[in-house]
């Protein structure tokens, strides 16, 4: 049976476990009136079904594309001659000022909320701008594929960090988590394939700051709505890498040409789409469902990197990569979620069409 919180109601906890109260949250500027007086205790997001799921789930089906493409850009912007701390702060910098430009021009409702929403939301932005920082350098020791893949590990970081909570981790989820760790072990343990141990131990210290982000944000979004983080995120995320910039030596922008130029827009593009579509999907699934659905970036990374940049992949390594699509798949077998999904990187406007040409058949 859930203990009372503070206000006098029962509150669940994750995957409806019993916490115990915490503190009441006192109510600044235009909190939803629907989480007023919660307490501020870590809760699962409620599965809904069927199309309200498909609706609710579009962030998190799309955040694996444009997450996908971000260390793409950011090599391209690498070997455009760019230095890395110019592109690692410059991409935030732009993707926050165009964030605050479209909500001050179409989306003021967003910007004012409680005072430990705007916090927390910082501390995620804080966390995952150091964790970019360390990514981002890592990536100029190691291929962008295989950068991606090492990145996967943050699924473990996440479900261990949920663990420590107090969240239950479904069977399914496990063995979820096992397809996609052996897909990475067939992907990075390959002959002939040499591994800068520097680049690897700076991109495992971004996965975790990455799922810490993830945690956070379970907790935040159940009182503010996605967009209202993702602006204070990024926006904390920005003043992190800038510092870390200044400290550097300043961004040294004469260092990016006309290619760097076009690449870094484009890697701050992706960043903002990836952080607002990441959010909506944490705020509807929960952390760990949105991490493990994040797999199918290293597919979107390796595809665009084998094309553009000359990367290549060996036969094992592309079995491991249909391993991780049969990890996405499973979700279909997870408790509250539809038994048929769209493929996150098949387009819903297709889809959609589809299925209404199918109905006007019958």
């Amino acid at each position: 049976m859930n203990a009372p919180d503070q206000t006098g109601r029962n509150a669940p906890g994750l995957d409806g476990q019993t916490l115990p109260p915490g503190p009441v949250a006192r109510d600044q500027g235009e909190r939803p009136a629907t989480n007023r007086a919660q307490s501020w205790v870590w809760r699962q997001p409620r599965s809904a079904g069927g199309a309200q799921w498909i609706r609710q789930s579009t962030g998190a089906l799309l955040s694996p594309l444009f997450l996908g493409l971000a260390p793409f850009f950011a090599k391209m912007a690498y070997h455009a001659g760019a230095e890395p701390y110019t592109v690692i702060a410059m991409r935030m910098v732009l993707a926050a000022g165009a964030l605050w430009v479209a909500y001050l021009l179409f989306g003021r409702r967003y910007i004012r909320t409680w005072w430990l929403g705007i916090a927390m939301s910082s501390l995620a932005g804080v966390i995952n701008g150091l964790g970019s920082i360390c990514y981002y350098l890592g990536l100029t020791r190691v291929d962008a594929s295989l950068a991606s893949i090492i990145n996967i590990s943050y699924l473990v970081f996440v479900t261990l960090l949920l663990r420590i909570i107090g969240q239950t981790i479904s069977r399914v989820t496990v063995v979820r988590l096992l397809l996609a760790f052996f897909a990475v072990y067939l992907i990075s343990f390959t002959a002939g394939v040499q591994v800068d141990n520097r680049g690897v131990a700076l991109l495992l210290l971004g996965a975790l700051a990455y799922a810490l982000q993830l945690v956070i944000g379970q907790r935040v979004l159940y009182d503010i709505p996605a967009p209202t983080m993702t602006l204070y995120s990024v926006s904390a995320m920005a003043l992190v890498v800038t510092v870390a910039s200044a400290a550097a030596g300043g961004p040294q922008l004469a260092t990016l040409t006309g290619p760097g130029w076009h690449a870094l827009l484009a890697f701050a593009g992706v960043t903002a789409l990836s952080r607002l579509a990441l959010f909506y999907g944490v705020k509807h699934m929960g952390s760990v469902q949105t991490a493990t659905l994040g797999v199918s970036e290293v597919l979107v990374t390796v595809l665009f990197s084998m094309a553009f940049l000359g990367e290549s992949l060996a036969g094992q390594q592309w079995a491991g990569a249909g391993l991780m699509v049969g990890s996405v798949l499973l979700l279909t077998a997870e408790k509250g979620v539809p038994r048929l999904i769209p493929f996150p990187l098949i387009p819903w406007a297709i889809r959609l069409w589809i299925a209404t040409r199918r109905r006007q058949r019958r």
